[in-house]
């Protein structure tokens, strides 16, 4: 009778051989993994009361009751097929529908409808994960945007405010750490409430906010007070910053199966880099059709009224997936501390930090030390680098599924690293392409980290997760990259090619240091380090 009630345990997933790994410690362990995303290939046997069952227990009701007619079961192999082994991803429209398959304490017998009788079809999984990919793509574009275009304004500081190195870096900084520790909590939040949708639409009007605080310190005020505003809009940016990368890639790793998740997630990044290339050409054009500076203000309304669109996408209610009477409720925040997730933000804080330690200063060097070309307008040599982003990221993403992630991540860091120097050495057309090819290399990092991260930690705990890899760790190396470069000029832009030098060793020192990353879908890899 007990073996009857037991529990199927959730499969750990690698990308060996492209098949799917289970662990029997864990099927031993009887861990069901039902979260707050949905239930992640739920395969209850012998359940008549719909209560959930952990670690093999029995409920009263299935004690002394007959066996009923055996449940539908999904094989692990069979786990990868979208319209039944992906999880709800709660937030997004329909997804979190208490009538939509897969509700916790749902047993499905075999051959029956996922739905109850009288709600109607169930919706179309495909319609329903496009609706998803093009509400986070808006979230994406805007927060990208936005946030990259941060150094373009340290650079308009500095050359129409006459800011100096010291105060850019300490802008730059206290930006990216806000970014980087405000992301925890951020992502500890959307993992218990279960609403990432609403809250990365909060996200995007924080960030609308911020940039309003930029307009102040560019044009209403000058001098120790347009100091101050620009610290404070820094600091509102950083934390609406801290909301998009780990609830945006939180939500498609619950919508998409993993042969389509680093797709899914290189073209949501690509979104992004079009929103960095558009944002610092769209702020020249404005200026020139309206006044200088203007173009902040629009940038300040369309993050407000993204916002709203994706806020207004919701369902506006509760998550469809609370925990029930009698089970365990919201993850501890030690389970998104795997082995597999630590070694990964720390590779990423590297990473990040020799990458943006060049992406904060490069738009200050293109201005005031070296132009690509004589004239020419500083929007349209940042859009170049950005424009690399816009193919690099569904190139990569793509190839995610395919390649070892952690080979690509090497790749990647040194190509960065390469790149960086060969725009160094030369100049002309030459540049131009070194130039594309740094952003081509370095904004591969959301799709990459992303898919590798999906791996290594319970679907509970994601966000969290995730906020420790890209915020943690990609925003951490964010915040120092450009404190190194800032202490390396010692208040002179002149200097600021040593600076860049110094990154480019830290960048060939980051994809050497991809190898002490543990390999996905084991056992070691999802482990807990604080029980």
């Amino acid at each position: 009778m007990t073996r009857d009630s037991e529990v199927a345990a959730e499969p750990l997933t690698g990308r060996a051989g492209g098949g799917e790994r289970f662990s029997r410690e864990e099927a031993r362990a009887g861990d069901d993994r039902t979260s707050e995303f949905g239930p992640r290939s739920r395969m209850d046997r012998g359940t008549r009361s719909g209560r959930p069952c952990f670690r093999g227990e029995v409920s009263r009701a299935d004690a002394h009751a007959p066996i009923p007619a055996p449940t539908t079961s999904v094989p692990a192999e069979r786990e990868r097929t979208p319209e039944h082994a992906r999880p709800s991803a709660v937030g997004a429209p329909e997804l979190s529908d208490p009538n939509v398959a897969g509700a916790v304490g749902t047993t499905v017998p075999a051959g029956a409808n996922r739905a109850p009788p009288g709600s109607g079809p169930a919706p179309d999984p495909s319609r329903i994960r496009r609706r998803l990919l093009v509400l986070t793509s808006i979230g994406h574009f805007v927060n990208d945007g936005t946030v990259f275009f941060v150094p373009v304004v340290a650079t308009l500081l500095a050359s129409g405010r006459a800011a100096s190195p010291l105060e850019i870096t300490a802008m730059l900084v206290v930006y990216y750490a806000a970014s980087s520790l405000l992301g925890l909590y951020v992502g500890h939040w959307a993992d218990r409430s279960g609403r990432p949708l609403e809250l990365m639409a909060l996200g995007l009007a924080i960030l609308g906010l911020g940039m309003g605080g930029f307009y102040v310190a560019l044009v209403l005020v000058s001098g120790a007070a347009g100091f101050a505003a620009a610290i404070i809009a820094a600091l509102v940016v950083g934390f609406g910053s801290s909301f998009y990368h780990p609830l945006g890639a939180s939500l498609l790793q619950a919508g998409f199966d993993r042969r389509q998740l680093g797709t899914a997630l290189g073209i949501n990044g690509a979104i992004g880099s079009v929103g960095r290339a558009l944002y610092p050409t769209l702020f020249f054009l404005i200026g020139l059709l309206i006044t200088d500076n203007s173009a902040v203000l629009a940038f300040a309304a369309l993050g407000v009224a993204a916002s709203a669109v994706v806020a207004s996408s919701g369902p506006g209610r509760r998550p469809a997936n609370p925990p029930s009477a009698g089970t365990r409720g919201a993850p501890a925040a030690r389970q998104a501390f795997t082995l597999g997730i630590v070694t990964l933000a720390a590779v990423a804080f590297v990473r990040s930090a020799a990458t943006f330690g060049v992406v904060a200063f490069l738009p200050t060097y293109l201005q005031l030390v070296r132009p690509l070309w004589p004239g020419a307008p500083l929007g349209v040599e940042v859009t170049i680098l950005y424009l690399g982003g816009i193919l690099g990221q569904p190139f990569f993403g793509a190839l995610a599924s395919r390649i070892d992630i952690r080979l690509l991540l090497s790749v990647t860091s040194l190509g960065s690293a390469l790149s960086t120097l060969g725009f160094l050495v030369v100049g002309g057309a030459p540049a131009v392409a070194f130039l594309f090819l740094t952003g081509f290399f370095t904004f591969s990092a959301f799709p990459l980290l992303m898919s590798l991260s999906a791996e290594y930690v319970d679907p509970r705990s994601t966000s969290l997760a995730n906020s420790l890899v890209f915020g943690l760790g990609s925003g951490g190396g964010m915040a120092i990259g450009p404190l190194i470069v800032g202490l390396i000029i010692a208040n002179e832009y002149a200097h600021l090619p040593l600076g860049f030098a110094a990154m480019i060793v830290l960048g060939v020192a980051a994809a050497v240091a991809v190898l002490v990353i543990p390999r996905s879908g084991t056992q070691r890899s999802r482990m807990p380090l604080f029980g």
